[in-house]
């Protein structure tokens, strides 16, 4: 029993107090940030594909594997403490710095192909990067024909410079009287000339 406590009972219910209270403020960090995540990739669902295609799967899956291993290891310190075993603690506590350095090292990889493509918020941030990389973006078509039936509203794009192509007319929408001559344009013929007009009223001299 820690001396801050009178009672073994007393010191079980504030362990168990502060554990409740832990979870639910991970609950609310955590949820906040999953609703913000969802809401958006729905909101802005071509964007995310977009950027998707930009990440790296195996960079992300091996950091994936030396965070689950870093927990592991600190695990087995604490778990080493409480037994007594020191030479245990100091091996455990280098390899957990020791994949806390590889993590770094994955990311420094990663955000540095990021500001080299000007992905990154900012002046140069590049936005016709999928447009000038089609390649990069070859997927994000495919899954634009598959999310046609799901989302009918054509999603914004910005198109690099290029020539007007000619006007859809579709006059077989129009249910209304004469149909087929709604895509005419009729131009009068009225002579327009200048003349002299006095405007002057007639008490100005």
């Amino acid at each position: 029993m820690y001396g801050q406590f009178k009672t073994l009972e007393q010191q079980k219910d504030s362990a168990t107090l502060g554990m409740w209270v832990f979870l639910i403020t991970e609950v609310m960090f955590f949820g906040g940030i999953m609703l913000a995540y969802t809401i958006n990739r729905h909101t802005y669902f071509h964007a995310f594909a977009m950027g998707s295609n930009t990440l790296s799967l195996g960079l992300g899956g091996f950091n994936t594997v030396v965070l689950l291993a870093s927990s592991f290891t600190m695990a087995m310190s604490v778990w080493s403490a409480q037994t007594g075993k020191k030479q245990w603690i100091t091996m455990f506590l280098s390899l957990t710095i020791l994949l806390g350095f590889v993590f770094f090292g994955v990311k420094y990889v990663e955000y540095a192909q990021k500001f080299h493509h000007h992905l990154v918020p900012g002046k140069s941030f590049d936005i016709f990067y999928c447009v000038n990389n089609p390649a990069k973006c070859e997927d994000v078509k495919e899954d634009d024909k598959k999310n046609e039936s799901r989302n009918p509203c054509q999603p914004f794009r910005i198109h690099p410079p290029r020539n007007f192509r000619p006007p859809e007319v579709q006059p077989a929408q129009i249910t209304h009287h004469r149909t087929a001559h709604h895509d005419v344009v009729k131009v009068s013929d009225d002579k327009v000339g200048v003349v002299d007009m006095d405007i002057r009223t007639q008490g100005t001299k």
